[in-house]
């Protein structure tokens, strides 16, 4: 009994290891069957391993283009950042050229410069009160030669007579005004026609305002003489007119330097000294500190009036002028000033301008630009009768203006 357990204890031995030996037969039996199925799978499809190389080698080729092309996008990004630098500074010059093109072609004075309109008012009223503050109020101790007086006015075609019983101050401080200006504007006149080529110091303004005189009317022909649509052309001959008139209206006749120092023009030395000769012969102030006070005004007059009416009013486009009112002009109170009446204008005229009338196209109606009124002194219109009837004696039918023969252009 125990010997057969032993057998069969073998038996099961060997047949464990028989088992252990077909298990492991049967796995390895299935791995080959799993490997030749796999090799069988791609035995089956020869093809597909060289599609796969050419799939992944497009794929190669894609990302080099696409790599290419990121480069030429990120090098367009550049340019393109590039021409958007180029274009804003093509717009600055651009900007900068028509500022500049707009500072040549525009002939307008800022608000605050000297020589626009408003403040050119300003200063003219300011020339008259020192021309009044000149000539004087002809009373106290103011004498007047009466006979000299008459004989002006005789020149100026004023028929009315004055006496020490019957002054008429106010008249005659209209005409000494009238006649001081004349004279400023007629020595000037022939100062610069005299001195115009003069290669001196002294004579630097004759010859500035010539040449630059000249140049303008030469520019102003060359640009309707020549083709072209530019306007920088067409504004030069007014900017060179314009430019050369401020710097003469801000330096035109102060001082000038003498090796170190500086001294009165000579021009206004000399005109200063006979303009108050001139005034004297009409009225004598007796007052010695008041008539050296009042003569030490002569200078500045000239040379202010000067400024004005030479250089200054030629600043303004078109050109401002000066324009005198004619005696026995009828009174027209848009262009005039004066003491009178407004019922009463119709009887009256204008005996002596005393100031003129300054401003743009003033021949104009329409267009014409008053910067300041013509003061004028009136009298009463000569009347006739005629069937009972007192009817005024034909007059001027509109107001007539006058070129200023002695004074400048």
């Amino acid at each position: 009994m125990r010997n057969e357990n032993d057998r069969l204890k073998t038996q099961l031995k060997q047949f464990e290891v028989k088992l252990k030996e077909k298990s492991k037969y049967d796995r390895l039996a299935t791995d080959i069957k799993v490997n030749n199925g796999e090799i069988g799978k791609f035995q089956k499809r020869p093809n597909e391993l060289e599609e796969i190389r050419q799939i992944h080698k497009k794929n190669e080729e894609y990302v080099k283009e696409i790599n290419k092309l990121n480069n030429l996008l990120q090098k367009g990004e550049e340019e393109k950042q590039e021409l958007i630098e180029n274009n804003i500074n093509l717009k600055k010059e651009a900007s900068q050229y028509q500022s500049e093109l707009g500072t040549i072609t525009n002939y307008r004075m800022d608000d605050d410069d000297k020589n626009h309109s408003v403040q050119l008012k300003k200063d003219i009223e300011k020339l008259q009160n020192k021309l009044i503050n000149y000539v004087t109020t002809l009373k106290g101790d103011c004498e007047i030669d009466f006979n000299a007086v008459n004989g002006l006015m005789e020149r100026y075609h004023i028929k009315t007579k004055i006496t020490p019983k019957q002054p008429n101050k106010p008249l005659i401080k209209a005409v000494l005004q009238h006649h001081i200006i004349k004279k400023i504007t007629k020595d000037i006149r022939e100062y610069f026609k005299q001195n115009s080529k003069e290669e001196s110091t002294m004579h630097l303004e004759a010859e500035i305002a010539t040449t630059a005189k000249d140049l303008e009317n030469k520019l102003a022909y060359f640009s309707k003489t020549r083709s072209g649509t530019d306007t920088v052309t067409q504004a030069a001959s007014i900017k060179i007119r314009q430019e050369v008139n401020i710097a003469l209206g801000n330096r035109g006749f102060s001082d000038v330097l003498s090796g170190e120092n500086y001294v009165s023009h000579g021009y206004t030395i000399i005109n200063n000294a006979e303009l108050n000769k001139e005034i004297n012969k009409y009225r004598i102030i007796k007052d010695e500190n008041k008539r050296k006070y009042v003569e030490k005004l002569a200078p500045d007059l000239i040379r202010e009036f000067i400024r004005m009416i030479q250089f200054r009013l030629k600043v303004q486009e078109p050109s401002a002028q000066m324009k005198w009112i004619k005696m026995g002009s009828n009174i027209n109170p848009s262009i005039m000033e004066g003491n009178w009446d407004e019922d009463d204008i119709d009887n009256l005229e204008v005996e002596v301008c005393s100031f003129p009338m300054i401003g743009q196209n003033l021949e104009d109606v329409k267009k014409r630009k008053i910067y300041t009124h013509a003061q004028v002194f009136t009298k009463r219109k000569k009347f006739t009768s005629y069937l009972g009837n007192v009817i005024p004696k034909e007059n001027k039918k509109n107001l007539e203006l006058e070129s200023d023969e002695e004074g400048v252009e």
